[in-house]
C-alpha cells in the first residue's frame, strides 16, 4: 500500500524509539521492574504498527493499525510519568520526552482521519 519510510509520522516515531532505547541504556537500575521493557515494548509498537499497516490491502486496515499505534502512545505516555516518578529520569527528560510523544499522537491522529477519509472514498 504505501512506503512506510515516505510518512512523516513514522520517522518521529522512529526517531522517539530510538532516543529512549538511548536514555534508558544509561540509567543502571529503574525502581519498578519491567518499566523498562514495557516503556521499550510500547514506543517500539508506535512504528511497528504503522509499518505493519503499510502492508494491507484496504485504507480502513490500515486506520485498524494505526489506532493501535494511538493506543501505544497512550501507554507510553503512561510509562514516562512511571519513569519519572520511580526517579529513573529528570524533570527536564520528562517534559522533553512528553512533548515529542504528544506531537507523535497529533501526528498520528491526523494520518489516521486522512486514512480514514481515503477509505470512506473508495467504498462510495
Amino acid at each position: 500500500m504505501q512506503d512506510h519510510k515516505k510518512i512523516g509520522v513514522w520517522w518521529k516515531a522512529h526517531r522517539l524509539l530510538r532516543d529512549l532505547e538511548r536514555l534508558l541504556a544509561g540509567i543502571k537500575r529503574i525502581g519498578a521492574p519491567g518499566l523498562r521493557n514495557q516503556t521499550l515494548r510500547a514506543a517500539e509498537s508506535i512504528p511497528r504498527n504503522i509499518v505493519e499497516g503499510c502492508g494491507t490491502d484496504s485504507h480502513a486496515e490500515f486506520a485498524r493499525f494505526l489506532g493501535i499505534s494511538l493506543k501505544s502512545v497512550k501507554e507510553l505516555e503512561y510509562h514516562i510519568q512511571r519513569l519519572y516518578e520511580v526517579g529513573a529520569i529528570s524533570v527536564a527528560q520528562r517534559v522533553r520526552f512528553e512533548g515529542r510523544v504528544t506531537e507523535v499522537r497529533r501526528m498520528l491522529f491526523a494520518f489516521r482521519e486522512s486514512v480514514r477519509r481515503q477509505a470512506r472514498k473508495g467504498e462510495q
